[in-house]
């Protein structure tokens, strides 16, 4: 089976936690405690988590996504689930990201860094 992917993906990792989502019905709610996602890969389009939590696709779920330690506040809809007993494992496309944050995707999906490529010195 071919994959329907538009933008290559690359490994990353970051954890991130949850608190407000919107059900697949468009009513807004909030988490009683934070969800905690590991994030597993990203793309120009979206990134791939693995929670213990079940999400229904459709949900769109908002939380910060650090990218070389920048905040961004995300939106995401889930567009496919995989899961088991014990996890879940997510494909989530971001809703109408930042023109900065879509810039410092674009950096690392190309294997570069944002600060690097500015000629900004670490430490």
């Amino acid at each position: 089976m071919r994959e329907k992917r538009i933008h290559d993906r690359v490994p990353y990792r970051v954890d991130v936690e949850c608190i407000h989502y919107y059900k697949p019905d468009g009513s807004e709610s909030k988490f009683n405690h934070p969800v905690h996602m590991d994030v597993f890969d990203l793309s120009l389009g979206g990134i791939g988590i693995i929670t213990k939590t079940h999400f229904d696709p459709g949900t769109v779920l908002v939380f910060t996504l650090y990218l070389e330690n920048v905040p961004y506040t995300v939106m995401a809809l889930v567009r496919w689930h995989h899961g088991n007993d014990f996890t879940n494992r997510y494909g989530l496309e971001f809703i109408g990201p930042s023109n900065m944050m879509f810039r410092h995707l674009k950096t690392l999906t190309h294997g570069e860094s944002l600060f690097q490529q500015a000629g900004v010195q670490e430490g």
